[in-house]
């Protein structure tokens, strides 16, 4: 009987760590295209017109996002090629690779913020679109 529940630990660990979020995803976006539907069949019987508004795309949180993923990645690449060099333990090891990605993610932002206000400088535009 030990067994059985010592072979159960990693079939849990798994679920919860992937299906549990994936089943969740699928819930709430289930559940906010009901929701929508609803609101627009309200709208219809109240006589209303609904109308759809335009998603408008700034690409300055496009940049900013794509460059914090890249920072992201290349930090936890870095970190772990660091890890194996310096021959560290797992908790030190998996500090080293979460702390060098948050460190080039922030170096990623920064850079992303330099460069958006470098190239508004001559425009009075807003950075946060």
């Amino acid at each position: 009987m030990e067994q059985f529940f010592d072979s159960l630990v990693p079939i849990l660990g798994i679920l919860c760590a992937v299906a549990l979020p994936i089943a969740g995803g699928i819930f709430l976006a289930t559940k906010n295209i009901v929701n929508k539907h609803n609101e627009k069949m309200k709208m219809i019987e109240a006589g209303l017109i609904p109308q759809e508004l335009p998603k408008e795309v700034s690409k300055t949180a496009t940049l900013r996002n794509g460059m914090l993923m890249l920072g992201l990645g290349i930090g936890a690449i870095l970190g772990f090629f660091l890890g194996e060099w310096l021959g560290y333990e797992k908790l030190t090891f998996a500090l080293m690779v979460c702390l060098s990605a948050l460190t080039l993610g922030g170096l990623a932002l920064c850079l992303c913020y330099v460069f958006l206000y470098r190239s508004n400088k001559d425009e009075n535009t807003d950075i946060d679109e």
